[in-house]
């Protein structure tokens, strides 16, 4: 069996969390001049979990991905909760990943159906950002 030691990984993702959040902090607003509330300008950037996310995805591919069939189960029952409007769940191995090959196993979890809903999310976010800036006229 392997020997699973990844506290080296989670104190640089740690680390990555905390100082991404600090400059997502310092550089949220400069552009638009509008700062969030609180620290919530510090998440905002987006880029604060990357670390986890990689960390996470190398335990996957080290556990021979024994666990995709797992992460699939989940995404579409956050799916079929509600508690995510979308989902998008593929799986690749080394050899077809080095050419662009992957498979969705799920045709729910397409990134098709991925985009469409994200398309549809940020149309009606534009549309109603619209009649905010209408109204204030």
């Amino acid at each position: 069996m392997p020997v699973i030691d990844y506290q080296g990984d989670l104190a640089k993702a740690v680390q990555h969390f905390w100082r991404t959040r600090v400059a997502q902090q310092k550089r949220q607003g400069k552009k638009a001049r509008k700062k969030d509330a609180g620290s919530r300008g510090a998440v905002t950037g987006g880029k604060h979990a990357d670390e986890f996310v990689g960390l996470i995805g190398r335990m996957v591919c080290d556990a021979g991905l024994s666990y995709a069939k797992r992460y699939e189960l989940v995404c579409e029952r956050l799916l079929r909760e509600r508690l995510y409007d979308a989902a998008c769940f593929f799986t690749s191995n080394a050899e077809a990943g080095l050419l662009g090959g992957f498979t969705e196993p799920n045709p729910e979890l397409s990134l098709k159906n991925f985009a469409i809903s994200l398309h549809a999310r940020v149309s009606a976010f534009v549309a109603l950002a619209g009649e905010g800036a209408t109204k204030k006229k």
